[in-house]
């Protein structure tokens, strides 16, 4: 039988992922999401899987604010203020409690695209909050290290009520 799906291609009787990079022979289960040994995600600066990796390599659209060679920025789905834009390396770091020495460039080219989203957002005149956030507790919810750029609105401190 001969399904083609939105994902996959139909070769004979086996199926191929049409990932931009898997291309592999698809195995039970695979539903054509991107498929990664964890030496081809090493080498290829993702992780198996990681939601902000396929918005990077255009898998899954996103509103996108402004990009560069190292960033990408688009607008949050469930945006908390006028303005909030996530900044996401190209580049899979985890979070910013794994950042070294190493990713100086990647980190510094981060918060100049976030700096060109307040400019492309108006907020350069009335501020904005720049958000890292690490672990579940801080409310992280995609293991890919990004900022918020938040703004459009006047913020109070701290920034969420104690429980």
């Amino acid at each position: 039988m001969r399904i083609k799906k939105s994902a996959n291609q139909e070769v004979g009787e086996s199926r191929v992922c049409r990932s931009k990079i898997c291309r592999s022979e698809m195995q039970p289960g695979c539903r054509g999401i991107l498929r990664r040994t964890p030496a081809e995600s090493s080498i290829l600066g993702g992780a198996m899987g990681c939601l902000f990796c396929r918005i990077v390599e255009g898998e899954i659209p996103s509103n996108k604010v402004t990009e560069s060679t190292h960033s990408l920025a688009f607008r949050d789905l469930h945006p908390t203020a006028p303005t909030h834009v996530l900044v996401v390396p190209r580049q899979h770091i985890s979070n910013a409690g794994e950042i070294t020495a190493e990713h100086g460039v990647v980190v510094a080219d981060m918060f100049v695209t976030a700096q060109r989203v307040a400019e492309i957002d108006g907020l350069l005149d009335s501020g904005y909050r720049i958000v890292f956030n690490v672990g579940s507790d801080s409310g992280n919810s995609v293991d890919h290290l990004h900022l918020h750029v938040i703004g459009g609105r006047a913020m109070g401190w701290p920034p969420f009520p104690h429980a």
